[in-house]
């Protein structure tokens, strides 16, 4: 006779979600065959090569699968684990480790195969869910991939506790905004922040657990073993230099995965300078670090956007001059209130993409693109082609006086630049160092200009000949939404020229003065053909997600290097950006359906240049 199980616990199990059709009379069935079972923060639930004699169902906690190379993919609450292994009869195919504590049902194959008999729908409800994991396992990339956690620790470094300002600011962010939990654990005796986190989980609610540095160690440490997701919290105060690694850092950092930890770097306003990140992040291992200025309100929103797994990243493509279009989106975008959390690219979308995660405004960037491609000329000088075609001094003067000395970790916004090394035969994602020597190294064309060299001794040569829509890299950085910028070609490119006519070197060298026939393809044109044929090839072979991509048509007779045309490309990209979403907003208060709406309007345009 079955047993009598209480409302809250037969809804538990209806919370989960391989269970959430099934009637109470068969939830009931499920708990008499099946056993909960308490598993403790970095214990092995399942060990490589075992036998697959159970299946297991997370209640409570977050798990991790582990492969030869590292961990490869999180569980969490509702979710299986096991399943295909469990159903197919055979063994376990990698180690699953809890990250915190942690609950699940375990059901074994006897007692599944008695529940099935009794619970009509049950087979059909997990066979549903392992479709789904196939289909996942199908297509994920083999690198475990950032996830939003429901429970997160924010532990101050040092001594110190949480500054009074941050914790007002962005509890009233996180409360109005996305309907979370913030508390705040002092280190008071009496206080129970285990159970707190508990209870919210229970809930099905997420909590940020705000903990003051003076608190007990262990206790600390213990929190940081029960959240999904940790951010270490550094405040500098004017003058000073960054908290230095002390054990218990140490201690309450190994309680959570590298990919799971965040660092967050606190200044006392928007007046006060970046600076001196780099002492705050080169000891340390996380995922990513954000600035926040206490009084700046969207830096608390764009906080609490990362913890709630919904910032915005954007990357752009590279192009040259076309990336002009990709300055005249953005500003309709800010204009529209769309905020961006974070910025990357490749080649001229990562020199754009730097100069926005530095603050400059679209408007700005382009005065200074004219300023360095039309007045100074820094791509139209030729030299003795030993190294490179182009004689490189200019442009590297100018991008040190427009972006200055300043290094990547002291950028507002996270930025990164995708670059090819031809030292380690793969693409490099730049995300320390100078800002200025990082966009060089990903637009360094081949014999175009010069490779850009690290102080190690690394070639990098530009990002395109190996990613030039580098969606993977904001993919593996953060979790939430990205909008790609591509540009897209209209017509079949066809060139009536006679190959026979095409000059020898004499010729060639007399028509860098004199143009003459025939007119045949240059290599600037060759590139920025080929950089656009690339990237439609990526992204036809990558699944969006959700995230959304717009493709901005490139202008008519406007060449890869033609500066000069760049100011109308910006124009026209401002304002077709813009009409699409003046017109999404009046249909959706959502970001996301905007952009997926403005992807598919700009997509049927047929705007033709004036």
């Amino acid at each position: 006779m079955a047993n009598e199980y209480s409302v809250d616990e037969i809804e538990g199990l209806r919370a989960v979600p391989v269970f959430s059709e099934l009637e109470p009379k068969v939830l009931g069935q499920i708990l008499d065959v099946a056993e909960r079972r308490s598993v403790g923060s970095g214990a092995l639930l399942i060990q490589r090569g075992d036998p697959a004699a159970d299946l297991f169902i997370v209640l409570g906690g977050r798990f991790a699968v582990v492969g030869p190379s590292g961990p490869i993919a999180e569980i969490s609450v509702g979710e299986p684990i096991g399943e295909l292994a469990f159903f197919a009869g055979g063994v376990r195919s990698a180690d699953v480790v809890a990250l915190r504590d942690s609950e699940v049902l375990v059901i074994s194959q006897e007692g599944y195969r008695e529940a099935a008999q009794q619970a009509a729908g049950l087979e059909r409800s997990i066979l549903s869910s392992v479709a789904g994991r196939l289909a996942r396992v199908t297509t994920a990339s083999p690198k475990l991939r950032p996830r939003p956690g429901r429970l997160v620790a924010m532990i101050a470094l040092g001594d110190a506790p949480v500054p009074a300002s941050f914790v007002t600011s962005f509890t009233a962010t996180m409360e109005r905004h996305t309907g979370w939990t913030v508390a705040r654990y002092e280190g008071g005796r009496g206080e129970d922040p285990l159970g707190l986190l508990r209870s919210s989980e229970a809930r099905g609610a997420g909590t940020v657990l705000l903990c003051d540095g003076s608190a007990d160690p262990a206790v600390l440490e213990r929190i940081a073993a029960n959240c999904d997701t940790l951010y270490l919290l550094g405040a500098q105060p004017e003058g000073e230099g960054p908290v230095a690694i002390s054990e218990a850092e140490h201690a309450i950092s190994r309680a959570v995965m590298p990919e799971n930890r965040h660092l967050i770097v606190v200044r006392g306003g928007a007046d006060v300078a970046i600076t001196h990140t780099q002492g705050w992040t080169e000891p340390r291992d996380f995922a990513l670090h954000h600035h926040v200025a206490l009084g700046r309100d969207q830096d608390f929103a764009r906080l609490s956007r990362f913890v709630t797994g919904t910032a915005l990243g954007v990357v752009l493509c590279g192009g040259g001059a076309f990336g002009s279009g990709h300055l005249g989106a953005i500003k309709a975008l800010a204009e529209h209130g769309i905020a961006i959390d974070m910025i990357g690219g490749t080649s001229a979308g990562a020199a754009v993409a730097g100069a926005i995660a530095m603050g400059l405004e679209p408007e700005r960037v382009m005065d200074l693109c004219e300023e360095v491609f039309v007045t100074s000329k820094a791509l139209r000088k030729p030299t003795v082609p030993l190294y490179s075609v182009i004689d490189h001094r200019t442009l590297d003067r100018s991008m040190k006086e427009h972006y200055g000395l300043r290094r990547i970790e002291d950028l507002p916004l996270n930025f990164f630049a995708a670059a090819t090394s031809l030292t380690r035969h793969d693409l490099s994602i730049l995300r320390s160092g100078e800002l200025w020597r990082a966009v060089r190294a990903s637009g360094s064309i081949p014999a175009l200009l010069p490779p850009m060299l690290s102080d190690e001794g690394e070639v990098f040569i530009d990002g395109a000949l190996i990613d030039n829509v580098p969606i993977s890299a904001m993919r593996d950085l953060k979790a939430g939404p990205n909008l790609v910028f591509n540009f897209r070609q209209e017509n079949e490119w066809r060139v009536r020229s006679d190959y026979d006519r095409l000059p020898g070197r004499f010729g060639a060298f007399l028509r860098l003065f004199v143009r003459r026939k025939p007119r045949f393809p240059k290599i600037f044109s060759i590139l920025s053909r080929t950089m656009i044929v690339s990237s439609r090839r990526q992204l036809e072979h990558v699944a969006m997600e959700g995230d959304v991509v717009i493709e901005l048509k490139t202008p008519h007779g406007m060449g890869f290097l033609d500066w000069t045309k760049g100011r109308r490309y910006f124009e026209r990209s401002y304002q077709e950006m813009s009409a699409a979403l003046a017109v999404a907003a009046r249909a959706s208060d959502d970001p996301m359906v905007q952009l997926a709406m403005v992807a598919e309007a700009i997509g049927k345009s047929d705007t033709r240049d004036n």
